[in-house]
């Protein structure tokens, strides 16, 4: 995979949602929230980062500045499209896309800004006086955490999920997400 600018990422992400109806297109804020959690993803999955901008702990929670910048004059309305090139993917990163896009897509912005809130890695830069830098190892580790499981869980089928419930214990965390899954894809 090779690495990409954030705001190649972001028009990823918003030809996405170019398809979507105008109430699902994504505002600066949400759009954000999925640029952190594609990074924080990419990081835990492969060991790379996804793009090379750094991700600053900002009041309502992780930017990339470049990409704030870029979309700045929509301030909190739907952004219309992408701005420039979308970027050639590798099957492999576009899945992750789509997944985190998927995902973390069905929250609304300032649900996604409460939860990047509760991000170790948000809230140790937030609090450093000298850089507001979030550290990769710590997006990783939080990912890892508190998402990857239940990221991978989402796109799983009635069957796998069954399947994963029967080879998992009943008190482990496979176990808990899993059944979580089953109950919501039930109702």
């Amino acid at each position: 995979m090779a690495m990409q600018t954030a705001i190649k990422i972001a028009n990823y992400f918003l030809r996405k949602g170019d398809a979507a109806k105008e109430d699902e297109r994504l505002s600066n804020l949400k759009l954000q929230k999925l640029l952190y959690y594609a990074q924080c993803a990419s990081l835990a999955e492969t060991g790379h980062e996804l793009f090379s901008d750094d991700i600053e702990a900002w009041q309502h929670g992780p930017v990339v500045k470049s990409v704030y910048d870029a979309f700045s004059a929509y301030e909190s309305n739907a952004i219309p499209g992408p701005r420039g090139t979308v970027p050639r993917l590798d099957k492999k990163t576009k899945a992750m896309l789509d997944t985190v896009g998927q995902y973390f897509g069905q929250y609304s912005a300032w649900k996604l800004r409460e939860l990047t809130h509760e991000e170790a890695s948000w809230q140790a830069a937030y609090k450093n006086k000298r850089s507001k830098v979030l550290k990769l190892d710590a997006m990783a580790k939080d990912y890892r955490d508190r998402w990857q499981d239940a990221v991978h869980f989402s796109g799983m089928s009635q069957v796998d999920l069954d399947a994963a419930l029967r080879t998992s214990g009943p008190t482990s965390r496979t176990f808990e997400i899993a059944q979580g899954f089953r109950r919501a894809k039930a109702s």
